[in-house]
């Protein structure tokens, strides 16, 4: 007799499979495509889904020991954001006002997350005078960030440091996930436009399609003279970027990639109407790479869907110098219904994707799948029951979303986290 007792179409490895998954506490203890007993059952219809649960490698939670920037976001707000996408575990980002360089910098936000409602895990930020801090992170981290390009905080190194620090890195053996964006190039175009007038349209144009590429054949360059270490480059724009990535991979280099929902469902031309809210580093493309991008992640090229969460609140978003960066995690889980249904993206990739593939990126043997002995982290997606976002459905403390507006062609119906259902019908239970 399992405590719980869930039943309906769950997606494996292998396919979909319609039965029973017996719960045991927080674990998985059966699976079975006959009946199993339970002291409780939950009946999911036809209509939906069941995924091992989200993890998102790639998030900004915006907290640290100084404070400074929990107006847009914490750990407690961003952990019920993603809970209400669907999404069980993420990995936060070292990019904050004291960035996330030394062990006890780690540490503090360590404590600091223990407010939230899932797992937070970290990585650890390479900088220009760290070198030395590198191995002491581990233990901490889940691999290391580094930035090539200036963005959201202080961070940005060069080539040469990069190579510094991978001497470091190739000793731990962790993986190191990279902003990749030529910094020179970017300073000629930012000077070419310094007088525009065309205001936050020129950003897609000083960050043009060529900065990400061209740092990325660089980038790659460098992974060829350290083969032990793991490269994976965050949030691919671009289908050059991704060929490049491709070919390295056939190459048989360690190398894996990210795509984020907003460049996949959005053009550059989206900006014409919602502005700053639709900046972010880097920046939206043009709807022929948008397309051709996704037709190539929908034929597996990515590695992992990351939602680069990014939280700034309307008041930054709407003044004379906005930041860069869109909140994601609320709807993860929609964007996901969005690629299954509308652009017929296969569940066992989406699988992968968003559960398999970041479970073994961070070394989770048992998350991932929806197999024996696993956590008992679901999340249910209704495939039928299509849903309209407003800003008031938000958790993020930020308090708005880019697909405002956007009707998605269903919904994260449940959540379950270590055996309890957290959410249903994005209603938190906690």
């Amino acid at each position: 007799m399992r405590d719980i007792v869930v039943g309906g179409r769950f997606v494996t490895l292998h396919g979909i499979k319609e039965g029973y998954i017996g719960i045991d506490g927080d674990i998985i203890a059966e699976v079975s495509l006959s009946c199993i007993r339970g002291r409780n059952r939950i009946k999911v219809e036809h209509s939906c889904l069941i995924f091992p649960g989200f993890i998102d490698i790639h998030v900004h939670l915006r907290e640290d020991e100084s404070g400074k920037w929990t107006h847009k976001e914490d750990f407690k707000t961003g952990s019920m954001a993603a809970l209400n996408g669907g999404v069980t575990r993420v990995v936060d980002m070292p990019n904050t006002p004291v960035t996330g360089t030394t062990k006890e910098r780690i540490e503090n936000k360590v404590r600091l997350a223990k407010k939230a409602k899932i797992p937070v895990q970290f990585y650890g930020g390479v900088a220009t005078d760290n070198i030395n801090e590198l191995s002491r992170m581990k233990g901490l981290i889940v691999g290391y960030k580094a930035f090539l390009c200036k963005s959201t905080g202080n961070m940005t190194i060069n080539y040469e440091i990069l190579e510094n620090a991978l001497q470091e890195i190739r000793k731990v053996e962790l993986p190191i996930t990279l902003h990749c964006e030529e910094q020179s190039m970017v300073d000629e175009l930012q000077e070419k436009f310094k007088n525009s007038k065309s205001g936050v349209m020129a950003h897609p144009e000083i960050r043009a399609p060529a900065t990400e590429y061209v740092c990325v054949e660089k980038t790659l360059k460098i992974a060829e003279r350290f083969p032990e270490v793991h490269f994976n480059i965050g949030h691919v724009s671009t289908p050059e970027a991704m060929e490049m990535i491709l070919k390295a991979k056939e190459c048989g280099m360690k190398v894996s990639c990210e795509v984020t929902p907003h460049h996949l469902f959005f053009n550059k031309n989206a900006m014409k109407k919602k502005g700053a809210y639709l900046k972010m580093n880097p920046p939206l493309r043009d709807e022929e790479r948008r397309a051709k991008l996704i037709k190539m992640v929908r034929s597996g090229a990515a590695d992992f869907l990351a939602s680069d969460h990014a939280p700034h609140t309307t008041e930054e978003k709407e003044s004379e110098t906005p930041p860069s960066g869109v909140p994601q995690l609320d709807t993860y889980g929609l964007f996901v219904t969005w690629l299954l249904k509308k652009e017929k993206f296969d569940p066992v990739l989406i699988l992968r994707m968003c559960s398999y593939n970041p479970a073994r990126f961070l070394g989770l043997e048992n998350e991932g799948t929806l197999e024996v002995g696993c956590a008992a982290n679901l999340t249910v997606l209704d495939l039928k029951h299509e849903i309209k976002v407003k800003n008031d459905m938000i958790r993020s403390k930020c308090g708005w979303t880019p697909y405002e507006g956007t009707a998605f062609p269903g919904c994260v119906k449940h959540v379950m986290l270590g055996g309890e259902v957290i959410s249903s019908h994005h209603e938190l239970f906690l």
